[in-house]
């Protein structure tokens, strides 16, 4: 059940990003141990949700996903690792442009991390840029994409 998060769900959400953050991905593996920092501590979660929609998708009390949407941007969008492949990012990313429809908006945008480029094309999404961001811990990649909804 998608929903908007409440100060309830933070540590649960903490835990799945605890999770999400285990595995390998992303590159340099500093960047996301720094990354992985940020999400999992005390307090994030209720900052994020006090300057834009977010909302977590809740099966059999478990956080399994988030999702934010601020103005055309979808932000945040993250899958329990132990539920990837079972439709559940899609679910989000679904919901998510349906939020982005109901306030009239007709394109959407986010920035991808290089490994998730591949769901966002099969949903419909174009690469449209490279972004470098330095963090402290290094050079974070990520990939800009839109999608006309």
């Amino acid at each position: 059940m998608i929903r908007r998060f409440n100060d309830r769900d933070e540590a649960r959400l903490i835990d799945m990003m605890s999770r999400a953050f285990f595995v390998p991905v992303f590159e340099p593996a500093p960047v996301q141990e720094e990354l992985k920092g940020s999400y999992t501590s005390e307090g994030y979660w209720k900052k994020v949700s006090s300057e834009y929609p977010l909302f977590v998708d809740e099966v059999d009390g478990e956080i399994v996903a988030s999702g934010a949407l601020d103005g055309n941007e979808i932000k945040k969008l993250y899958v329990d690792p132990d539920m990837k492949g079972k439709g559940i990012g899609s679910g989000m990313l679904a919901f998510l442009e349906g939020e982005a429809r109901k306030n009239g908006i007709d394109e959407v945008k986010l920035t991808a991390f290089p490994f998730a480029v591949p769901f966002y094309e099969k949903h419909g999404y174009a690469a449209s840029g490279n972004i470098d961001t330095q963090m402290d811990s290094g050079i974070m990649s990520t990939v800009l994409m839109k999608k006309k909804i």
